[in-house]
């Protein structure tokens, strides 16, 4: 979470303390609701690189995926690989009829990503500071977690 390329869209740099709140935060989540955001860690050499899950839209009612993922594993499929695992478990396991993603339009990466998951852009919304607009992405529950 110190990588600016990570960060660049989702606050910034952040100190290990920080981090560390963060992920107290990760885990408190799970201990008080039971779902949230993990770790990803690769397959073979178990190496940590990232985050990945669901977690509440802040000031809605909705359901997000989130993911961050270190900039020197880009391009080998983990945030798809990750993400699709997350929805597929928050479909099968909580009572949502659809997640939502928000990116912002400069962040063709993450909007690759949220393509492949099968993700429509639904509309513009509101950003954070400096980013004034973000972009608005959704999936509905599909058959098979009904």
């Amino acid at each position: 979470m110190a990588d600016p390329q990570v960060t660049q869209f989702i606050g910034g740099p952040r100190s290990r303390d920080m981090t560390m709140d963060s992920v107290a935060k990760m885990h408190g989540a799970f201990e008080t609701r039971g779902w949230g955001t993990l770790a990803v860690l690769t397959k073979s050499t178990r190496d940590y690189i990232g985050y990945c899950g669901v977690r509440p839209l802040t000031n809605t009612t909705d359901v997000e995926v989130a993911f961050a993922i270190k900039s020197s594993t880009w391009g080998n499929g983990y945030a798809t690989e990750a993400a699709t695992a997350a929805i597929d478990n928050a479909f099968k396991h909580l009572p949502i009829q659809r997640i939502l993603a928000t990116v912002y339009h400069q962040n063709s990466a993450c909007i690759r990503v949220l393509t492949k998951l099968g993700m429509t852009l639904t509309r513009e919304v509101f950003g954070v500071w400096p980013h004034d607009l973000a972009l608005l992405y959704s999936l509905e529950r599909r058959k098979k977690f009904d």
